[in-house]
This record gives C-alpha cells, structure tokens and sequence, in this order.
C-alpha cells in the first residue's frame, strides 16, 4: 500500500466503503481502527460524518475530491440451472532429486589492475575470455576487438593474445564443441568438499563427450613451456592438482564416475604450429 500510495506523479484514487448503523458511520463494521483507510485517514483527518451524503455526487475537502458512486446501471443474471462441475481425481505427485550442471556466465574483467599494469597473468584472463565470447567465430575481428578495447590490452600484447585464443580451433575440443556436445565456457561453482571447506573455482571449459560417455574438463593454459615437457609443467605449476579439484566438483554434483578426461589446451603452444 506504501509503495502504490508514493508512486502516483498526479493524482492518487483511494477507495473505501462506509456503513451507517445505531452507533454511528464507520468504514469497517468488525475491524475497528484496522483498516488502510482509517491509517491513512490519521494524516487527513476527515471526518466520516462530513464525507457521509447519501445525496452527493462528489464534495471537495481542501485538497481532496470525495466521488460517491452512482446506483447500479447493470444487468442482473438469473441462472436457473447453474452447472456444477465434478472435481478431478487428482494423481499423486513424486518426486526425485536431479543434480543439473548450470553455467554462471559471470563476467571476470581485470578491475583489480592497475591501469599501468598488463602482463602474461593478464594477457591469459583476456584470451580466455575472448574464447569464451567468440569461440562459434574466431575470426571474427568486431568480436576480437571488442574485447581487446574491454581490457584496454596494450598493442604490444594484441598480436599474441589473437593467437592464442585462434589457437583453441586446433585443439580436438573445438571439435567436439562445434559438433553440437553441450558445452559451458568458464564455468564457475562452488562447492563444500570432502574436508569440509568451501571451495570457489572457475572450469575454463566443460562438455559431454558421447564416445568417451562422459564429461571433459578443459583447462586453457597460455603459460610458455620453453622446451619443457608437458608433464614436468603439470607438476611445477601445480595444474595437476588443479584439474582433480575441478574433477572432484563435478563428480560430487554429477556422480562418481562422470568425468571422463582432465585435460590442459597448451594454447601457447597450438599458437606457434
């Protein structure tokens, strides 16, 4: 009622029903004081003898216009025979938990950097993100760009981080993307795990894969291995460690057994073929 009455720029229309009995006018015969218009009349201060007038059609009270309602011009309907329908039998609802896996889509810019500030850390979050957003067309340059001017990267960084993000349509998961698997870019969750910590994470990209029969856990890395084998990156990076975290998330939402492959898109790599 508080938030009808302070909207109106002009003219605000309250309605309200007196009755008229042995004791007097009163709005409401079995509520008392307990009623919208008896608290809105605390600030009005109109008096229920003055507004009562079986003969009136409307009266002013300073700023306020009082409308009594004219006698009923309508139609009265005589129903005779009036059908009565037979209430159906209702059947019993059941039902049963469904673990669903839902993308947040939530938006990840650099404000925590400084405007003078851009390095690798940097250039990555924003090819990530240029794959998240352009990953049906990566050649698409309004798309790129878009995103390039978003992060405000410095000309320097541009060249490579086009690259990379182009990169992701070498690897075998753009593949399987483009096939239709359903898929969810930057997926982010948290979750309780089994020592009881809450834990906040963010799947750079998660799909279904029907011939392995499960999902794949896609983790973009634009670190620059020089040389180093990729298991030896694994370890000294802790990325290992990294794709059980996100294996243990989904299996606790999807059930044991429904990841069927961590793997890490050395984008930095599939940049220089």
């Amino acid at each position: 009622l508080y938030v009808a009455m302070t909207r109106p720029e002009n003219i605000l229309v309250i309605s309200a029903v007196l009755h008229k009995n042995e004791k007097g006018i009163k709005l409401c015969g079995r509520c008392g004081d307990n009623n919208y218009f008896s608290l809105i009349n605390q600030a009005l201060k109109l008096e229920l003898e003055a507004l009562w007038d079986e003969e009136a059609e409307e009266k002013e009270f300073e700023e306020i216009t009082v409308h009594y309602p004219t006698e009923w011009e309508g139609k009265e309907s005589v129903i005779e025979k009036a059908p009565v329908c037979t209430l159906p039998r209702l059947i019993q609802l059941h039902f049963s938990n469904r673990n669903i896996v839902r993308p947040s889509g939530a938006p990840s810019a650099l404000s925590f950097l400084e405007p003078d500030i851009f390095d690798a850390a940097s250039a990555g979050t924003v090819v990530h993100k240029i794959i998240e957003k352009c990953w049906r067309d990566l050649d698409d340059d309004a798309c790129i760009a878009k995103w390039l001017s978003e992060f405000d990267v410095p000309q320097k960084w541009q060249e490579r981080i086009v690259k990379m993000a182009q990169a992701f349509k070498k690897s075998p998961h753009f593949k399987k993307v483009m096939e239709g698997a359903e898929a969810y870019f930057e997926y982010d969750y948290t979750y309780t795990n089994q020592e009881g910590k809450r834990v906040y994470g963010s799947i750079d990209l998660l799909y279904y894969d029907e011939t392995k029969e499960g999902w794949v856990i896609v983790d973009f890395k634009t670190t620059a291995l020089k040389g180093m084998p990729h298991k030896e990156a694994m370890c000294a990076h802790g990325y290992n460690a990294q794709l059980d975290a996100y294996g243990e998330y989904v299996e606790t939402i999807l059930g044991n057994g429904s990841v069927a492959a961590k793997e890490v898109c050395w984008l930095g790599e599939l940049a220089e073929l």
